[in-house]
């Protein structure tokens, strides 16, 4: 059977292969030949894949690759010179050393093999010189789409490995594997779609919309339409019309392009993919929710549980309510009141999490006591030798207890529990929701009521305490295109800096947890974006209402930004600077005239109510929930002002050593990525969730951030000025900041290295576009090889800790 589906798999690649080559024909990136050898390989990668065992894998894949160039040579010999772009693509295609590796499951191979294909990617750079950018656009994407595609189906579908028919099995989770090949199967059609129905060409200019003639090439400034036969007509027009046409092009300036429905329409298919990939085993639906609360002032402190006969016992299994860190004595016996202690101080730590408890006991009877005050458990779950389950025969004494035994799962992955600091942030957001005292107060409470919601639609689940978080970071996706499209003014600039956003690593990961530092990252984002609109609103004199709007939304997304964590703070000072910065240049550039007299006064009363009333107003009313369930009795300010004094007295102390602590230079290159979670699955896979960053965009940005402060202080460049504050406006604080830090910090300044890269790229002198979208696709390359790292899927153990090889200080398994 599975012989029959690897040739399946051959045959639904040619088939397909062959129909994207008549449907890209007229782009003149195929001929006849070449789809003849493509067939040809086509045909024999299912022999390739069926190859099994410890074959000499590096020699038989250069000779394959060998094979592939001398056949492709003497198809294009009659040409004199054979096209390297094609044969790039066909070595892209079949990818001999992938596939044989897969063949004899040798995974380190199979990982490096993935480094070939992005060399592919730059051979395939240097092939295409002489292809315009519409024809790459139009092809490319959904052609490596489709290639990621089949090497992950034949990842997953290799010798020993899944079926296809676990897609569709109604129990367990279909394997991570064929669900991320099949994504990349729905992005392909999508792709084909889109880039024939807008099939408008998609230029990328050198530098902005505003750029000086000088630095734009012949193509950047003229259409389609500008033919040899325009340029003699105009030379033989009538001298009146030449004056006309000079006089034009000395008064006209390049017309704005318009955000249009076309960019609707892909900014909202990107934010939908992203999403998808979001709320992909984003969280289970259910856990234990019954609670039984164990009190020595209630005398309910003491639990005798009766398993009804002697039993060989491995494990207990304890899901704690909304306490962390209980304490108990543990005895068993065969009989009552004959007890034998176990573990007088066994201590439970995690809240809403199941916490193991090693316990090589043969008993009937098991004693457990509280030693603190008060303990919260949703439910226990007592294991035998074999890891099944044991009900007690008294159940129905504790009903709280062993009500909801269906709902354990046997790999305790993220999945079904609490990972990091949703132990703070995820409680704390059901405590605002019931009333109860708050235990995380270190934070303003605005992101923590933002998790209240999910838990208030979804429940006390880990899909309900993540649902808030997912949305902020889904909401993310959109602001970085329209971000992205005022940087350039073009739809193409801006998919790409949307595409290297959404597999930046850090904001997948974090959009996934409950915690509140995306949240944040999404108002921060907002908040430069709506400064940036008004700088441009400065620039090209529009109407003060429109400089009005974007300042109050500015004003109106710091206030979000503070109520939510106090890195908001850098935000604002940020924003002050630039905003004055701005003032500044126009008064300079045009003198204190009575009309701009007049606009300095309007603005000073729209800034006044933009940043001091309105984030002012935000940052106290934040506070109700956490008034109503720690200080009912204290007024609202007060409350507000203690609990800031409470803060920076504790951010000023909190030093301590963690194995996954990083100071801000660490971060710059990607030195100790944070371990969320790490859970093993059965013998061989592990399932771990990982925060960093894309290692491309952490150094790429490094180099982008070098090239801007040129732009900055020798081209006297704004936008790259404006850039260039925002990443340090974010990260310069934590220059000064002793307190135990991690790489997560990182997320507002890295959301600044995405469009610094993007810039930097568009500003190339030669092939713009095809470094950007080099550099896109590599990035894309890159969310893909890590995936397993970030999304916290159980995936083979060998596989991580290859990955983890890559640098020393890196573990994520």
């Amino acid at each position: 059977m599975q012989t029959v589906t690897i040739f399946i798999l051959s045959a639904v690649f040619f088939i397909v292969g062959s129909w994207m080559h008549l449907l890209y024909r007229r782009d003149g990136l195929w001929s006849p030949n070449a789809l003849t050898v493509w067939g040809l390989f086509a045909l024999s990668r299912g022999v390739v894949v069926l190859i099994s065992g410890h074959k000499e894998i590096a020699v038989a894949a250069a000779f394959l690759e060998g094979l592939c160039f001398l056949v492709f040579w003497l198809a294009g010999y009659p040409r004199k010179q054979p096209q390297i772009h094609k044969l790039v693509l066909f070595l892209a295609t079949i990818q001999p050393m992938f596939l044989l590796s897969v063949a004899a499951g040798v995974d380190v191979i199979t990982f490096l093999s993935l480094g070939v294909e992005m060399l592919f990617f730059f051979a395939l750079a240097l092939g295409i010189e002489k292809l315009d950018s519409r024809r790459i656009l139009r092809f490319y994407p959904a052609y490596f789409s489709f290639v990621a595609f089949g090497m992950i189906w034949a990842w997953s579908l290799g010798p020993g490995g899944d079926r296809l028919g676990q897609l569709f099995s109604t129990t367990g989770k279909p394997p991570m594997l064929l669900v991320l090949g099949l994504l990349y199967l729905v992005v392909t059609v999508i792709l084909v779609i889109v880039t024939h129905i807008f099939h408008r060409e998609l230029n990328y200019p050198k530098g902005l919309y505003d750029a000086d003639v000088e630095d734009l090439t012949v193509e950047e400034c003229v259409d389609d339409s500008f033919t040899t036969e325009t340029v003699l007509e105009t030379e033989t027009s009538e001298p009146t019309e030449n004056v006309e046409v000079e006089k034009a092009t000395e008064t006209n300036k390049p017309t704005r392009a318009k955000f249009g429905w076309k960019d609707l329409a892909i900014m909202l298919g990107l934010t939908g993919i992203f999403g998808v990939l979001v709320f992909f085993g984003l969280g289970a639906k259910f856990a234990p929710e019954t609670t039984f609360k164990m009190s020595q002032e209630e005398k309910t402190s003491r639990l005798t549980i009766d398993l009804g006969e002697s039993t060989e016992l491995s494990e207990i299994v304890i899901f704690l309510g909304g306490e962390s860190h209980r304490t108990f004595s543990v005895s068993v016996g065969e009989k009552k009141n004959n007890w034998t202690v176990v573990d007088k101080d066994c201590v439970v730590q995690s809240v809403y999490t199941w916490n193991h408890v090693e316990f090589e006991q043969t008993a009937r009877f098991i004693y457990l006591v509280s030693r603190n005050s008060t303990c919260l458990i949703n439910e226990i779950i007592i294991l035998d030798k074999d890891g099944n389950v044991v009900t007690p025969v008294n159940a129905e004494d504790f009903p709280e207890l062993f009500d909801e035994q269906e709902k354990y799962p046997h790999d305790t992955t993220y999945y079904y529990r609490m990972m990091f600091d949703e132990v703070y942030h995820g409680r704390t957001g059901y405590e605002f929701l019931h009333g109860i005292h708050a235990y995380e107060n270190t934070h303003p409470p605005l992101g923590k009521v933002f998790i209240s919601w999910g838990i208030k639609a979804f429940g006390m689940t880990p899909f309900g305490w993540r649902f808030a978080c997912a949305i902020c970071g889904i909401l993310m996706i959109p602001y970085a295109y329209m971000f992205g499209w005022k940087l350039s003014r073009k739809t193409g600039v801006a998919t790409a800096a949307t595409l290297i956003m959404c597999t930046m690593f850090m904001n997948y990961t974090l959009s996934r947890i409950a915690t509140v530092d995306i949240i944040v990252a999404l108002f921060v984002l907002m908040t430069f974006y709506y400064m940036f609109s008004f700088m441009l609103d400065v620039r090209e004199k529009k109407s003060f209402w429109w400089q009005m709007l974007h300042l109050v939304l500015c004003g109106f997304s710091v206030g979000l930004a503070m109520a939510t964590k106090w890195t908001g703070v850098y935000a604002a000072a940020g924003i002050c600077a630039l905003f004055f910065i701005i003032l500044i240049g126009r008064l300079i550039k045009e003198g204190l005239t009575k009309k701009n007299v007049l606009w300095v006064v309007k603005l000073f009363f729209v800034c006044v109510v933009s940043f001091l009333v309105i984030p002012a107003i935000i940052y106290v009313l934040s506070y109700i929930p956490f008034k109503r369930c720690n200080f009912p009795d204290q007024t609202l300010i007060q409350v507000v002002l203690d609990n800031a004094e409470l803060m920076l007295s504790y951010h000023k102390v909190t030093i301590f050593e963690h194995a996954y602590s990083a100071e801000w230079y660490e971060w710059l290159i990607d030195r100790m990525p944070l371990l969320d979670a790490i859970t093993n699955v059965g013998m061989t896979k592990v399932s771990s969730v990982s925060t960093f960053l894309n290692p491309l965009l952490c150094f790429g940005g490094l180099v982008a951030l070098f090239h801007h402060f040129y732009l900055w202080f020798y081209k006297k460049d704004t936008e790259a000025a404006y850039l260039t504050m925002f990443y340090l406006t974010m990260l310069a604080p934590w220059w000064f900041i002793v307190r135990t830090v991690f790489i997560y910090q990182y997320m507002c300044s890295a959301m600044a290295l995405v469009f610094m890269v993007t810039y930097s790229l568009t500003k190339c002198k030669k092939h713009a576009n095809r470094k950007l979208w080099i550099f896109t696709i590599l990035s894309i390359l890159f969310f893909i090889g890590f995936f397993a790292c970030i999304n916290g899927y159980p995936i083979s153990r060998s596989f991580v800790n290859d990955v983890s090889e890559l640098f020393e200080s890196w573990g994520f398994a």
